[in-house]
């Protein structure tokens, strides 16, 4: 019987590079947190990118997220749908606002381990919690569930389009503290779950949270192997 943390005993390999989508020959694109698809992506003057998916129709102002492999690695980016430009054909065209390339992809896998985590929403109010879970791409954050209502009212966002709010994070990390800027992917207020994924952000504070995660790997893995 193949152990789940059997998975969790590579090492983690930091890597940075350009985020290029438009060369991958697939990615995988989800409007407003929605269901993903396949399709291709082209670039266009002023950075812009366009969906190559034919008949496909979204509002101007939607949020999306891109998901593709460069170089055997992961790439995400996330932006805004905005009007078809005048000199360019119909069609889906994306404002990229942030993106990250070289995202090993085995470190996708969040770990459960328990860190201090304190949400920033951007008028300054603060969510106080602890994470679930944790990778290099993102975390899940637990807090009183009337602290995640008043968080969402803040954000002045209805749950469901929550997404994409821009936020920052401190996570009291063994190695110290990280501090990251973020967007929120999803709120369950019932439950006080706030799920983030990390946007750029210094190489130091994804070093510091690479080697909390070799660290909490390598324990669990021991513990697997003891048990």
């Amino acid at each position: 019987m193949i152990q789940p943390w059997a998975l969790l005993g590579a090492e983690i390999d930091l890597h940075h590079e350009q985020p290029l989508p438009w060369n991958a020959p697939e990615v995988h694109v989800s409007f407003h947190d929605g269901q993903a698809f396949a399709c291709r992506v082209s670039r266009c003057p002023g950075d812009l990118l366009r969906v190559e998916a034919e008949g496909r129709r979204v509002a101007a102002g939607t949020r999306v997220e891109i998901q593709w492999t460069q170089q055997s690695r992961g790439g995400f980016a996330a932006g805004t749908v905005i009007d078809a430009p005048d000199s360019e054909e119909p069609g889906v065209y994306i404002r990229i606002d942030e993106s990250v390339a070289g995202i090993e992809r085995r470190l996708g896998l969040r770990l459960p381990v328990r860190v201090g985590a304190v949400v920033t929403a951007p008028s300054g109010l603060e969510l106080t919690g602890h994470t679930l879970d944790l990778s290099l791409t993102g975390a899940r954050i637990v807090a009183f569930p009337f602290a995640c209502r008043a968080f969402l009212q803040d954000l002045r966002h209805a749950p469901e389009e929550v997404w994409g709010a821009h936020t920052s994070v401190r996570l009291d990390l063994p190695t110290g503290v990280a501090d990251l800027t973020c967007l929120v992917v999803s709120v369950n207020e019932d439950a006080g779950h706030v799920r983030i994924r990390f946007l750029n952000n210094d190489g130091l504070a994804t070093e510091q949270i690479g080697a909390f995660l070799r660290v909490e790997q390598r324990r669990i893995a021991l513990r697997g192997r003891t048990s």
